[in-house]
């Protein structure tokens, strides 16, 4: 019986120490389970960015970041197969997962100078480092290709893109800036030949608010360098800024329209050369004249030219040709484009009504002249001017109306010359060289005459007696000025001879005081022999 316990409690221990010892190993399986658990949620994704050098970037050194905030690290850096390109294996922390997709960019941050100014000096002591731009959301990507440059707008700046056509590019580049009332607000993204060949395509970024001035009337010009404009008003200088004369640039405007809309993301423009072709064209109405010039030169008159009235300019020269050449008269005529919006005529616009407008004026004394633009180009304008004569003459001629003209200034100053010229030539020159040199021939007999009347020699004794008046004034002024230097000595002696600091000063002022004491002394004996008489013989 006793041994039969015995065994069963054998048994027992035998199943407990059993039980313990695969207890154990089990719990350091859950444990290492665990650890390696969290380490798989701790780790971050495993990325590769190709780059086409890797300068600067070092193993467990070099950062990734995003706007300066640290959110992986490199972890590798290695030359690809076919040597073409730097494999850069890094690591992210976990919560950056979901921010990786085919909108993801990575570009390296160091030192640089550019036309927009200088980036990334605080490299130089921490060393490069990876900058991201999580972009767009979208499918998760772990392969990226990284940027040779940083990219002008990040995905998280507010502002629309557009695109412009141009005939040339000019001094324009990518990142010169886009100006608004010269105020920067955008620049330039990226540029390309177009579809089509003929134009170079530029796209450009325009930051918030400012993008909300872009409307459909909006109008885009070439700012680039300095524009001068040597006209009839002289030489005009204009230059946006010391940043667009040196990078180029790109400004725009939006003409204040009731029915204007907001521009689009992604709207297409047209780039003009400068502001003179913006103002130009705003005005897209414009019906032709033509004018009659006969004997008059129009050298300095070209297309393009400018129309004015009252100094207003309200069209331009078309063309300038022959109508009638001959001996006697050789007239030339000029087609001239003029814009009613130019002369307040408001819509509508019609071709008829504006014509009718201006025969009214025509009868009334509208006339065309030629005038001077300028003395130094010598070129010419045509001015509209109102005359005193009436009912002038209407002519029609292949459908244009012929507006009446007048001379000229410049052919009047002509006349003016002719006349002056003219009246020259009827100038008595040799009349008058004829009387001068008679004069002449008797002035040189009257110096002979008194030459002969010993007029020189007596002159002589004249001016001789006058030097000898004048040596004796002068020694009587030497006289003078000597006396004067001597009372002035004397002077000069006497103040330092009474000079507070002098010795006769010192030596005057110890007598006044022994005469002083001298006087007290007396006044004391006085006194006493008032009082006491007798001391004079008993003594005191």
């Amino acid at each position: 019986m006793t041994q039969d316990n015995q065994t069963q409690k054998d048994n027992e221990q035998d199943k407990e120490t059993f039980s313990l010892i695969w207890f154990v190993p089990f719990i350091a399986l859950v444990i290492a389970l665990t650890l390696a658990i969290n380490a798989w949620q701790k780790q971050g994704p495993i990325i590769e960015i190709y780059f086409q050098k890797a300068e600067g970037i070092e193993p467990k050194r070099t950062k990734i970041r995003y706007k300066n905030v640290d959110i992986g690290t490199v972890e590798s850096v290695r030359i690809s197969d076919n040597l073409s390109s730097i494999i850069v294996t890094a690591e992210l922390a976990p919560e950056f997962s979901e921010y990786l997709s085919g909108n993801t960019k990575f570009w390296v941050v160091s030192p640089r100078i550019s036309l927009s100014g200088i980036s990334g000096l605080n490299t130089l002591v921490s060393g490069v480092y990876i900058e991201i731009d999580p972009g767009e959301p979208g499918v998760e990507q772990l392969l990226f290709q990284g940027l040779d440059e940083p990219p002008l707008v990040r995905s998280d700046t507010k502002g629309s893109s557009y695109t412009l056509f141009s005939k040339k590019l000019g001094s324009l580049d990518v990142s010169s800036p886009v100006y608004f009332k010269q105020i920067k607000v955008g620049e330039i993204t990226s540029y390309r030949l177009a579809a089509d060949n003929q134009d170079i395509e530029i796209s450009l970024f325009i930051e918030a608010p400012y993008d909300k001035f872009v409307t459909d009337h909006s109008r885009f010009w070439n700012v680039s360098g300095f524009d001068v404009d040597l006209g009839t008003n002289g030489i005009n200088i204009e230059l946006e800024s010391l940043s667009a004369f040196v990078a180029g640039g790109i400004a725009f405007d939006s003409p204040h329209i009731e029915e204007a809309t907001p521009a689009t993301s992604l709207s297409n423009y047209y780039l003009l050369p400068n502001r003179k072709a913006v103002i130009e064209g705003a005005y897209v109405t414009s019906y032709p004249f033509a004018m009659r010039f006969s004997n008059q030169s129009t050298r300095g008159l070209n297309p393009g030219s400018t129309v004015e009235y009252y100094g207003i300019k309200v069209g331009e020269v078309r063309t300038v040709s022959f109508s009638e050449v001959g001996l006697g008269t050789t007239s030339i005529d000029i087609v001239v484009d003029i814009q009613p919006e130019r002369m307040a005529q408001k819509p509508p616009l019609e071709r008829k009504s504006f014509e009718n407008n201006i025969t009214e004026m025509i009868k009334y004394g509208l006339r065309a002249q030629l005038k001077s633009g300028s003395l130094l180009t010598g070129s010419l304008y045509i001015d509209l001017v109102n005359t005193e004569e009436k009912n002038g003459p209407e002519v029609i001629n292949n459908g244009i109306v012929y507006i009446p003209t007048i001379t000229g200034d410049v052919d009047q100053a002509t006349k003016r010359l002719a006349s002056i010229v003219n009246k020259i030539d009827q100038f008595p020159i040799t009349t008058i060289g004829n009387d001068l040199s008679a004069s002449l021939a008797q002035l040189n007999a009257l110096l002979s005459d008194l030459n002969n009347t010993n007029f020189s020699t007596n002159l002589g004794n004249v001016v001789a007696n006058a030097e000898n008046a004048s040596q004796e004034f002068k020694q009587i002024t030497s006289s003078a000025t000597t006396s004067l230097q001597q009372l002035e000595n004397t002077l000069k002696t006497m103040e330092e001879s009474i000079a507070p600091d002098s010795q006769l000063y010192f030596e005057l002022l110890n007598t006044l005081k022994s005469v002083s004491e001298s006087a007290d002394s007396v006044r004391q004996f006085t006194d006493e022999l008032n009082r006491h008489p007798q001391s004079l013989i008993l003594g005191k």
